[in-house]
């Protein structure tokens, strides 16, 4: 990568697609959160604290309801302990529930944090159990009569209704196994007949629940990318480039950066759609957004407007930056024709429109703008770019 002003650029590699790519690329979403979008990570993390928090109020509510019972099941030294650990875990979980439910209707960011409030949500009840089996003493028929056996199932069967990746799951079942096994060896002196049998259920619902999780990741990743994603492009619709620049403009507001947009237009593109067909002006369309792609950067927002028209914005980047990317994206169209199936070359030009976006502006304004930038590049020649501060 190149720096460039405050613009970081990338180059145009041209890499061939490997042909195991649609076996690979399944996977790898499955594997790990890297090679997902960051406008579906943040929609993800939103999800799991949307999830965390009804889940935290069930909790509130399901722990001191059992303490009457609690009462007829265990011992009176032991009631005392538990029943307060119970109503302090429950308060626990209530404040967890109302801290997670104050931002409800805040929009999906890329700073959304879910691990920290999800480990909260996982260790209350593996607290519970901790203190049933080591400073109360239960014994195994105790542990049994009293359910918090199971409280290790219900932590593994959690992840279940969460789109986790492999790794991520395969992180926190290793923690988990490994707490259940070190409560379980300083409680029996060893690996007692409960013991092995709790571990080998756990084992099979982590498993049964891993394989949920990740049937639910693939699922949602295939929803949100036949929403937000343009069928021809695999570039962001305009409906979800919408949203990701109003995003970017709010969070370029709040910490004072500067946020630019970019509007390119293909020259003559009817004309050349008459002359080679249609299926050689898709091709020409993706190879444009692969190259635009390869100059922006990750953090950059990149969609497709509406027919050739592409709309791109460039976080933390002023005007002059942002134009000097536009001229890089402009001579990489220029420079390299696209070989279409039939074997003939295509050399097609863009013109680009840019303009940063002021303080406390309207996105729609903001758009506005742009387009009259790119206006004034196509009616000054075309294959140029035009800034309109």
């Amino acid at each position: 990568m190149q720096k460039d002003g405050s613009q970081e650029v990338g180059t145009h590699t041209g890499t061939r697609v490997s042909p195991w790519a649609h076996l690979i690329n399944p996977l790898a979403d499955f594997l790990s959160a890297t090679n997902h979008s960051p406008d579906f990570t943040s929609t993800r993390a939103w999800l799991v604290r949307e999830r965390i928090a009804p889940l935290a109020l069930i909790l509130a509510i399901c722990l001191p309801l059992w303490i009457p019972l609690e009462f007829l099941l265990v011992e009176a030294a032991q009631f005392g302990l538990l029943a307060g650990l119970r109503l302090a875990t429950a308060v626990v979980a209530l404040t967890l529930y109302l801290v997670l439910r104050r931002g409800r209707n805040a929009p999906p960011t890329r700073s959304v944090r879910w691990r920290t409030p999800l480990a909260i949500l996982l260790l209350l009840p593996g607290l519970l159990y901790a203190a049933a089996r080591l400073p109360s003493g239960m014994d195994d028929a105790q542990l049994l009569a009293s359910g918090y056996a199971f409280f290790p199932l219900i932590v593994a069967m959690i992840f279940a209704i969460f789109p986790l990746t492999l790794r991520e799951l395969g992180a926190a079942y290793a923690l988990i196994l490994l707490a259940f096994l070190a409560i379980e060896a300083m409680a029996t002196a060893g690996f007692a007949p409960l013991t092995l049998q709790l571990l080998w259920i756990t084992l099979v619902a982590a498993a049964i629940c891993s394989w949920a999780s990740a049937n639910h990741l693939h699922t949602l990743l295939q929803l949100y990318r036949q929403a937000t994603r343009d069928l021809l492009t695999g570039l962001l619709n305009r409906r979800a480039l919408t949203e990701q620049l109003e995003r970017e403009l709010r969070r370029a507001e709040r910490y004072g950066r500067p946020l630019a947009l970019l509007m390119m237009d293909l020259d003559r593109f009817k004309r050349l759609n008459d002359e080679y067909g249609h299926l050689a002006g898709d091709q020409v369309l993706r190879e444009f957004a692969r190259r635009t792609a390869g100059v922006l950067r990750d953090s950059d927002v990149l969609g497709r407007w509406g027919g050739e028209e592409f709309v791109a914005g460039l976080t933390e980047t002023r005007p002059e930056a942002a134009q000097r990317v536009a001229e890089r994206i402009r001579t990489a169209c220029e420079a390299t024709p696209v070989t279409i199936d039939d074997g003939r070359e295509i050399r097609f030009t863009v013109s680009i429109g840019v303009s940063p976006v002021r303080e406390r502006e309207a996105l729609d304004h903001a758009i506005k703008r742009v387009d009259d930038a790119l206006y004034t590049a196509k009616a000054g020649g075309r294959n140029r770019v035009t800034r309109v501060d």
